[in-house]
């Protein structure tokens, strides 16, 4: 069946089946180029571009430069089915990949996938590939290249040769009838290119409100707890996007372990301290860490006035007893018991850990921890 193409509304895209070697001067290693094709389906005007893959990266760059070559941007974009476009290869209702539905968000325009397995709905790109091998990689194929740059260089002039050659039935070339149908039609590009951008799925932990994206956490607002939010991840920014909001933006960060987090973002009243970690087996509390001396300051004070000199380690139960306790200091001390433990670090009730001497200080903590141990 005959298609009907209307200027500047479709640009099929595809990659050529030969590949070139590359020979890196220090190794000798070999490694393969493959050819990335753009044709527009009224004027046949070609694009060709070497890249070092087929992978979702290689496919989006190549889709930047292209447009860049064009000086515009097609409404419709047609490529294959491949896994690292399309997700979904429906034969009515295809499903792209994020990244490139995002890249159609930048410039403007719609995907729309060939049929699988119906080579004919993508025939311009098809036909474009053949002259591609026959005009270009053909004359190439004595030549060795050390890098994707000497082989781009390489094929520009052969391809605006091609783009130059008069048909062979009709009048004019395809620069010409590029120049006089698709160029007038192109929608504009916009102010800046388009950046290459992963998204991931995450859940926003209730434990401290952060996300995890390779091995790093980002803060996020408090009141998005437990919900799953979406992350754009570039190359240098970490985007978090709730309901297709930007409700984050952190720079992004390599190095694992490490946490990013914004000043105020949190919610204080529900963050656990600093010192507090605790390590559960079957609901009991297995590890401690030691806590801050600040938070025991009540308790130290009220023993330490009724006994200046704590026993030794090692004495019996009777030798632990004061003698004489002395008067307590305030009436919070009153309610303190006589006997104390054989270690010299005091104890606090309502932590159950040994306050040893810190430097941090915690006044909600020192509020809390009036009472004695029972």
């Amino acid at each position: 069946m005959r298609q009907t193409h209307v200027a500047g509304e479709k640009l099929f895209v595809d990659y050529a089946g030969p590949t070139v070697p590359i020979i890196d001067a220090a190794n000798g290693e070999i490694s393969r180029a493959h050819i990335f094709v753009a044709v527009w389906g009224a004027s046949n005007y070609t694009y060709a571009e070497a890249t070092a893959g087929e992978k979702r990266a290689d496919w989006i760059a190549a889709h930047v430069n292209a447009f860049a070559f064009f000086g515009g941007v097609p409404a419709l974009l047609v490529p294959d089915n491949p896994r690292t476009l399309i997700r979904d290869p429906d034969r009515y209702e295809p499903l792209s990949n994020r990244t490139y539905e995002a890249l159609a968000e930048h410039y403007g325009c719609a995907i729309l996938p060939a049929r699988p397995r119906k080579p004919q709905d993508k025939a311009k790109v098809e036909a474009g590939v053949l002259l591609v091998e026959r005009w270009i990689l053909a004359r190439l194929r004595h030549w060795r290249f050390h890098s994707l740059a000497d082989l781009n260089a390489a094929i520009r002039p052969l391809l605006d040769e091609l783009n130059a050659r008069p048909f062979q039935k009709l009048d004019g070339s395809r620069r010409r009838w590029f120049e006089l149908l698709d160029r007038p039609a192109l929608r504009p590009l916009p102010l800046t290119p388009f950046e290459y951008a992963e998204f991931k799925r995450a859940r926003v932990s209730r434990l401290d409100y952060h996300v995890e994206c390779d091995r790093h956490y980002y803060s996020v607002p408090h009141t998005l707890v437990g919900q799953e939010v979406e992350l754009r991840v570039t190359r240098g920014a970490v985007e978090v996007l709730f309901r297709h909001q930007r409700v984050a933006s952190h720079a992004r960060s390599y190095r694992r372990g490490r946490v990013a987090c914004c000043t105020g973002r949190h919610r204080s009243a529900r963050r656990p301290p600093a010192w507090w970690r605790i390590c559960s087996n079957r609901g009991r509390i297995r590890n401690r860490v030691t806590a801050p001396a600040s938070a025991c300051s009540r308790w130290r004070a009220s023993t330490a006035t009724r006994d200046s000199k704590p026993p030794a380690h090692g004495h019996s139960r009777s030798a632990r007893r004061p003698v004489s306790p002395s008067p307590p200091s305030s009436p919070r001390a009153s309610i303190a018991s006589p006997r104390r433990t054989a270690s010299t670090t005091p104890f606090c009730p309502r932590t159950r850990m040994c306050a040893a001497p810190s430097t941090t200080t915690d006044r909600k903590e020192t509020d809390r921890c009036s009472r004695t141990r029972p």
